[in-house]
């Protein structure tokens, strides 16, 4: 009587398993998504251009002026492009004009540039995974190279490191370092991209010559030889191709600055708001898209905490 005992309990467990499969695979009992068919985990976007966002202090302002409504998801402000970019629920949140009037009320004029519902941005986010492989971020059609990233990063590791010991990126405080230089250096990429991409975009060029004489005169400054100059930057993780590309980009952008951004005659004060008018002109017509989340996360959201004082306080 044992076998017909275990043939029974072994059915038994058998429709027990049947039973749960069917459970998990009906889309009436699933609790992936609501009935209605929407998915909580797939928001829709909208952008805001932004006038007059000149801080941390800024951005915050605008994130409480969005508090009240019901079906906000996140907020990204970037206040050097003037942005915000909004997750919603579409559900709750029909009209995203409503968001642009609060911002606006809050003291900072609002349009909405660009809407993308969820699967638009599905589709985003598998194209931005892709290019993320090979760059961290855009800077209008020009990407910023993950191994450029990388090779700045390990020259300010090697260099942090022969300050302070090789433990100096370890345990929590490590961490906050790692972030810091990671910010650091992908805002300096950026940003040099923000120039190299104006001045293609008006045709300036320097010659090969150019750049040769400008490299000779900089180690002739400093009295170093080629070799030794090489083998200096070796123990800084860094190559001489590597030097002489970013060195070349410091000279162009430096000589057409010079040339064609600060006219002869201004003050300091005056050279100093001029470049900053330019500059922030250049940053708002090229874009920056960024590839990588960290960085994003990293750059692209300033503190909340701070503030600019009476340009701030009379934004609000």
């Amino acid at each position: 009587m044992i076998k017909p005992i275990a043939s029974k309990y072994t059915l038994l467990a058998v429709l027990v398993i049947l039973a749960a499969v069917v459970v998990a695979i009906d889309p009436a009992k699933s609790t992936s998504a609501p009935a209605d068919g929407y998915d909580d985990r797939r928001p829709s976007r909208v952008v805001f251009q932004i006038e007059g966002m000149t801080c941390g202090g800024c951005a915050a302002t605008i994130k409480s002026s969005l508090a009240t409504f019901d079906g906000i998801k996140d907020i990204q402000v970037d206040v050097a492009a003037g942005t915000a970019a909004v997750l919603y629920d579409s559900r709750k949140i029909g009209d995203v004009e409503s968001l642009a009037q609060a911002i606006t009320a809050s003291g900072y004029a609002a349009s909405v540039a660009r809407v993308a519902d969820a699967d638009q941005l599905l589709r985003e986010k598998q194209t931005t995974a892709r290019k993320a492989l090979k760059a961290i971020a855009a800077v209008g059609g020009l990407e910023i190279a993950r191994t450029d990233f990388e090779a700045e990063m390990a020259h300010a590791r090697s260099r942090y490191a022969a300050i302070y010991g090789a433990s100096v990126m370890e345990g929590p405080q490590g961490k906050r370092l790692e972030d810091n230089l990671k910010r650091q250096v992908a805002q300096r990429l950026i940003e040099e991209g923000i120039h190299l991409q104006e001045i293609k975009r008006v045709g300036y060029r320097l010659t090969p010559a150019d750049l040769d004489r400008a490299f000779d005169a900089y180690l002739e400054e400093r009295r170093l030889t080629p070799e030794s100059f090489e083998a200096g930057l070796e123990k800084n993780d860094m190559s001489l191709t590597y030097f002489k590309k970013k060195f070349s980009n410091r000279v162009l952008i430096r000589r057409y600055i010079d040339e064609e951004v600060l006219p002869a005659g201004l003050s300091d004060l005056e050279k100093q708001k001029r470049y900053t008018d330019w500059f922030a002109n250049a940053r708002l017509m090229a874009g920056v898209t960024y590839y990588d989340p960290e960085i994003e996360r990293l750059v692209g959201r300033p503190s909340a905490g701070g503030g600019c004082g009476a340009s701030c306080s009379a934004g609000r």
